[in-house]
Parts: structure tokens; sequence; C-alpha cells
């Protein structure tokens, strides 16, 4: 098996929240644990090996609308890790932008999320910008994963960006 290099190498964090299903419906009040399907198929992108998520501040104050969707695949639908990094938005003053994860099954109900994943950081180089990066462990019967941009009851110990960013959803 081939070993990838050090700078994929990512490790479950030891502060790694699972969030459960009245925890993602009680900080994002969402009007039921299940999305329209209809809304989904046409908000959700295919999962990819590697899915990089862009995000605008919001044009409401205080908004948590969502910020991505990806549909997991019949290849991908096995998938039970994935790595997501997020870089910083200078170089001058390191702020992240680190999604809450939700995961929904193939109804769309939510399943559970996660949080706190984040475990190694990188400083920044001549062409990169700092980043940091961990797993997320999926639960079984996965379909589609969704990104919140945290809200203010959840604590982090990393700068974040509430407004903007990007980040990079790999399978791993």
């Amino acid at each position: 098996e081939a070993i990838k290099p050090e700078r994929f190498l990512s490790y479950v964090s030891s502060n790694y929240l699972l969030l459960s299903k009245e925890e993602i419906l009680e900080h994002y009040a969402q009007k039921a644990a299940c999305f329209d399907k209809s809304w989904i198929t046409k908000k959700s992108k295919p999962f990819k090996n590697i899915n990089n998520i862009w995000v605008q501040p919001s044009f409401l104050p205080n908004s948590l609308e969502i910020d991505g969707l990806l549909r997991l695949s019949t290849e991908t639908s096995k998938l039970t890790q994935m790595r997501i990094a997020s870089f910083a938005n200078t170089h001058k003053k390191s702020n992240f932008y680190l999604p809450v994860v939700v995961f929904l099954d193939i109804n769309g109900c939510v399943l559970s999320g996660a949080w706190q994943y984040w475990s190694r950081a990188h400083a920044a180089t001549d062409t990169q910008y700092a980043s940091v990066d961990g797993l997320i462990e999926a639960p079984i019967h996965t379909q589609y994963v969704l990104f919140y941009r945290p809200n203010n009851t959840l604590k982090a110990d990393i700068p974040l960006s509430l407004e903007s960013g990007s980040f990079v959803v790999e399978a791993y």
C-alpha cells in the first residue's frame, strides 16, 4: 500500500466532538430533522476525491445558511473518513474557515455532526497560506455531507473566520 506524503497525513483529533442529531437541530434551528428531497437533489454536488469549497459572506447578518452540500455516489457511499483542510485568508492574520459538518442519510435526515476535528496546523510558506486539517468520521448510512458556518455557541481553540473562507474535503 502506498504511503501518503507527510503533508497529507491527518489524524482524528483528541478534541473531536460528535454532535448528536438533537444538538444539530438545537444549534441550527432547522424546522425538521429531514430536508426536502427535491431541495437536496438540486443543491448537492457530487462528492469527488477532492472537493474545493469557497464560502462567501452571507447577505443576512447572523444567518445560518448552508455553505456546502456533497452527495456520495455508489463508489463513495462506503466512505468512512474524510480529510478537511482549511486555509488562512491572508499571510498576516491566520483565521480559518472551519465548517460544522452534518451527515444526512439517503432520505436527507440528520444522522449526526462533527466539530473540533482539526488535529494539525501547518505554517505559511512562500507559496501557501497557513492551514489546519483533520479527519472526520462519517457514520454508516451517510449519503450527504452538509457544511454550516459555525455559530457562536460552539467553542474553538483556533481563530475562526465566521464570514468567509475556503476549505478542501478529500476522501481519505
